[in-house]
């Protein structure tokens, strides 16, 4: 599958015009108007951190304005080491502009000629034929330069509006798209005459890049192309004149050596109700068949030790801020058997917590019925408008002396109650681990202040009750919420997550060997023992001491990024395995998790079994042949359908049924559609 932007690039373009150009370095980051998500984004940051393009200003690269061709050459300049020449060429190229040396340099080099007239017109929008000429010209300069020769890496094609090519150019259009620099676009179309924007200009030159770089050396002034004596192109406007002619480069003799470019990516598709943010990991490489001898190939799990690093580290940056930014600052409340937890996650991403109990769980007996006493707590924590009875009056009365009992229980006897609402009600263990009497008592007399104001807003002394009339029914008045909410001391939460994690550690290992159907060697059981202790919940938030709990910084998600990865690639690497293995592991997976747990494939079980169990390296088979392009994707769905699928696999992978709801929450309704993860070979 090719990427996007080879599809389109060279396509349409606005004119740059007159404007001058300084160079300004600049960091893709810091441009506001180059999104992560644009298709563009990977090619802009890779001739920006080269420095091949600048931008307009400080924070702007102008994605979608016209490249004029005093621009594009200037870029060629760039890639060439932008040595000075002192001749003026052209008698439109003033003195001292920012383009001045770049053109001459160009004219000298005979990498242009101008359109006629000893005329360059520099502010002109380069069209797509004249960026074919221009660069067939300056492949053709660099081969005698260094001494290289570039091979053809894609079959010709016969473009459907190829009548519509200017003579002088033909040849040039040929060339390049052989060299795999330009494509037509999806109807076969060419567009000789359109002009091109800088973002299509920037995937161009990353092109272009890669094929300087991948030249061979040439054996023989036989085997050197033709220097060129043509430019510029034609169509550029301005001047009059006849077009000056491209001479044809000479016929690359066919090399003994094979070499191809790779591009791997990875990328994540998340529900729209998320985000629209499609975080993408790409890396490229140049691999070298001579003689039956392969360079430059590289196995799985190298690969995905550079998804991660390297510029790859500033996509991962830009996904971790996203979803930071996305929790920072969010309150959350989720019901578990008609207890309400409440996560809030400050701005500077502390970690707090709350759960809503009743006091009813604390104290035994009543005076009223217990049906009397729920149904008032049931109305107090709904909140709003509301008036009281007589007895739902008596029946608050006793709501209070229930909770100057909890105030005045000891801790001992408030932890023996949390001991028993756990063993009635064993799902909330992990919802009240946090609890602490301290913390209850402390809810409790803020319960009680809440409940009290209730009197003294409809005007009615908790000692005169009874003599109240039989109908009596109080003025209506307006509350939020009466909760008696106990904040959770999460640090204790926390010693027990770890505490969890570090006892599950064996069993875990032992579901690794089940699921790969392995008995673990030492050194495949301590490279899964990294990869799990990777996982640690210190890796993800820090323990305040105070009862809070703090996110990681963007820094270290990225670190442990990495460092998964990296373990991940160890154990992979040391289970040595060949491709009927993961054939089957992966055959397996399918046939159990695709049925009612919305897992689905996109892409050959046999091509994606074939590169996890190439030892050797990912690009080239084992008969030594360069592999084709490849995609392979995982697509979970997640309804409310496929939840208790899930919620059964866990429960019986970690036998913790008991902590997890036995319906999906609401808080999780903004999560649900698709989610896809994307692996793509693209051979260029």
């Amino acid at each position: 599958m090719k990427r996007q932007a080879l599809s389109v690039c060279l396509a349409g373009t606005m004119l740059l015009g007159s404007m001058a150009v300084p160079a300004m370095a600049l960091s893709v980051d810091k441009l506001t108007d180059v999104k992560k998500t644009d298709w563009f984004y990977p090619y802009v940051q890779y001739v920006t951190e080269k420095e091949y393009m600048v931008g307009v200003s400080d924070d702007l690269f102008a994605p979608t304005m016209e490249m004029s061709r005093a621009m594009f050459v200037t870029i060629l300049y760039r890639l060439d080491g932008a040595v000075n020449t002192s001749e003026n060429a052209f008698i439109d190229v003033p003195d001292n502009t920012w383009y001045t040396q770049a053109v001459n340099w160009a004219a000298e080099k005979k990498i242009v000629s101008g359109i006629g007239n000893n005329k360059f017109a520099p502010e002109d929008p380069i069209t797509r034929e004249q960026m074919c000429v221009i660069m067939t010209n300056f492949l053709t300069y660099r081969a005698e330069k260094d001494k290289k020769i570039f091979k053809t890496t894609v079959e010709e094609k016969t473009f459907l509006d190829a009548e519509s090519i200017s003579a002088f150019a033909k040849e040039a259009v040929k060339q390049c798209q052989m060299w795999g620099l330009i494509s037509g676009n999806e109807k076969g179309y060419f567009n000789p005459l359109d002009h091109s924007t800088r973002a299509e200009v920037a995937t161009v030159i990353r092109l272009l890049d890669k094929l300087l770089a991948s030249g061979e050396s040439s054996t023989g002034d036989d085997e050197k192309p033709g220097t060129g004596t043509g430019g510029g192109g034609g169509g550029g406007g301005g001047g009059g004149g006849t077009v000056e002619p491209t001479p044809t480069p000479t016929p690359t003799p066919t090399p003994t050596t094979e070499t191809a470019s790779y591009t791997i990516t990875a990328s994540i598709r998340l529900p729209e109700s998320v985000t629209t943010f499609v975080p993408e990991v790409w890396k490229e490489y140049d691999v070298k068949i001579q003689d039956g001898k392969v360079t430059g190939d590289q196995s799985f799990g190298a690969v995905l030790t550079d998804l991660t690093t390297g510029n790859n580290a500033n996509a991962i940056r830009n996904c971790v801020d996203e979803a930071l930014n996305r929790v920072k600052g969010k309150t959350s409340t989720q019901t578990v058997k008609d207890q309400q937890v409440t996560v809030s996650i400050s701005q500077t991403g502390v970690i707090s917590a709350a759960v809503s109990v009743k006091v009813t769980d604390f104290t035994p007996g009543t005076r009223v019925s217990q049906a009397e006493l729920e149904a008032l707590i049931g109305k107090l924590q709904n909140g709003g408008s509301m008036s009281f009875s007589k007895d739902e009056l008596l029946t608050m009365d006793d709501l209070l002396g229930k909770i100057d009992q909890v105030r005045g229980m000891t801790d001992e006897e408030i932890q023996n109650k949390i001991d028993q609402v756990v063993a009635q009600k064993p799902e909330l263990e992990q919802v009240v681990s946090g609890m602490t009497p301290e913390a209850i008592k402390e809810a409790a007399t803020g319960y009680q202040e809440q409940v009290e104001k209730i009197f003294t807003d409809i005007g009615v002394d908790r000692n005169h009750i009874s003599s109240l009339p039989d109908n009596y029914n109080s003025t209506e008045i307006t509350k939020d919420p009466v909760v008696m909410t106990v904040s959770m001391d999460l640090s204790a939460y926390y010693d027990k997550s770890v505490e969890k994690f570090e006892a599950a550690k064996d069993k875990a290992i032992s579901r690794m060997e089940t699921e790969l159907g392995l008995t673990f060697t030492d050194d495949q059981k301590a490279k899964a023992e990294a990869l799990y202790n990777g996982n640690t919940p210190a890796n993800f938030v820090t323990d305040n001491q105070n009862g809070t709990l703090t996110l990681k910084d963007t820094g270290a998600y990225v670190t442990l990024i990495q460092n998964n990865a990296a373990n991940s690639a160890a154990f992979y690497q040391s289970l040595g395995q060949d491709a009927a293995f993961y054939e089957e592991l992966l055959q397996r997976a399918e046939d159990k998790y695709q049925d009612g747990y919305g897992v689905s494939y996109n892409g050959t079980i046999q091509n994606m079994a074939a590169l996890l169990g190439d030892k050797d390296g990912i690009f080239v088979d084992e008969n030594k042949k360069f592999r084709n392009d490849m995609t392979f994707s995982v697509t979970v769905t997640a309804s409310e359908e496929t939840y208790s699928s899930w919620l059964d696999l866990i429960s019986g992978k970690f036998s913790q049924a008991s902590v997890l709801p036995g319906q999906m929450p609401g808080a999780l309704n903004a999560l649900l559609g698709e989610y896809t993860m994307t692996v793509t070979l693209d051979k260029q």
